[in-house]
């Protein structure tokens, strides 16, 4: 490299008289336009990337999502054959109740049913924003029981007062 410093450093004088011509350089300019900031491409690149990557995870969380709704689903309708067996049960019952006339006793009855009625409805919620499915099944199917206890005892009360009220217009 010492021999072409030299040579350079002799010659000078003739590379400093002449001049390129607009041809060069307007080719040099060109090539300078052209210049591919590579910094930008990298920084354009992985906004790209980084916006796939966040659609390809909400896409998988949406699909996840979905998935363990569509399980809750498949929960729910297993025990919606037992629901509606206790609820026909409760009904036909509740009705017969009712249909006996004692205003007061049934007044009290109803309340109490009632009561039953809305602590199902929050195991219901409970049930499906918690993860101890199988306590509150079991408290769902006890609180239903409970009620058709409730009303089988109310009906049999109700029973024995018809009876003894027929026994006594039969004596009168």
């Amino acid at each position: 490299m010492g021999e072409l410093e030299n040579w350079v450093r002799k010659n000078r004088s003739a590379f400093d008289s002449e001049e390129p011509s607009q041809e060069v350089w307007r080719a040099i300019q060109a090539r300078n336009r052209q210049k591919v900031n590579w910094w930008l491409y990298g920084w354009k690149s992985a906004a790209v990337l980084l916006l796939l990557c966040t659609c390809y995870l909400l896409y998988e969380r949406q699909l996840d999502s979905s998935t363990s709704s569509a399980q809750e689903g498949q929960q729910a309708w297993v025990h919606q054959p037992v629901e509606a067996y206790y609820t026909e049960l409760i009904s036909s019952k509740t009705a017969a109740v009712v249909g006996h006339g004692d205003q007061k006793l049934t007044r009290e009855f109803l309340l109490e049913i009632n009561r039953l009625e809305k602590q199902y409805k929050e195991l219901q919620r409970a049930y499906h924003y918690q993860n101890e499915a199988d306590r509150l099944e079991n408290a769902m199917i006890q609180n239903l029981r409970l009620r058709l206890e409730l009303l089988d005892r109310q009906l049999h009360i109700l029973e024995t007062q018809k009876e003894k009220r027929n026994e006594k217009a039969i004596h009168s």
